[in-house]
C-alpha cells in the first residue's frame, strides 16, 4: 500500500481521515485484498492529509511522509511474530 493510493481514497471519501486507518478500512475502501500478513506502507506518491494509520509496517520514507503531513503510524506487532516468538 501506498501513500499515494490513500491520499486518493482520502479524497475520493472512500476513507475518512478523521478517524484511525486500519488495514480493515483499507480493506472496506478496496485499496488491499485479503490481510493475511498485514498491511506494510510504503512511501510511493504524496500524501498532504493529516492521517493516524495503524499498519504492521512501513518505511522509513513513508513514515516522513505522513508525520509531514502531521500525521501518525503505529505499527502493530504482526500476530504471526509474536506466537513464533513464544
Amino acid at each position: 500500500m501506498n501513500v499515494g493510493g490513500i491520499q486518493k481514497a482520502i479524497d475520493a471519501k472512500k476513507i475518512d481521515a478523521k478517524k484511525p486507518i486500519t488495514a480493515e478500512v483499507l480493506q472496506a475502501a478496496g485499496l488491499v485484498g485479503k490481510i493475511k500478513n498485514g498491511v506494510r506502507v510504503l512511501a510511493k506518491g504524496t500524501i498532504s492529509t493529516k492521517i493516524d494509520i495503524e499498519v504492521n509496517g512501513a518505511s522509513k520514507a513513508a513514515v516522513a511522509a505522513i508525520e509531514a503531513a502531521g500525521g501518525k503510524v503505529t505499527v502493530l506487532a504482526n500476530a504471526k511474530t509474536a506466537a513464533d516468538a513464544e
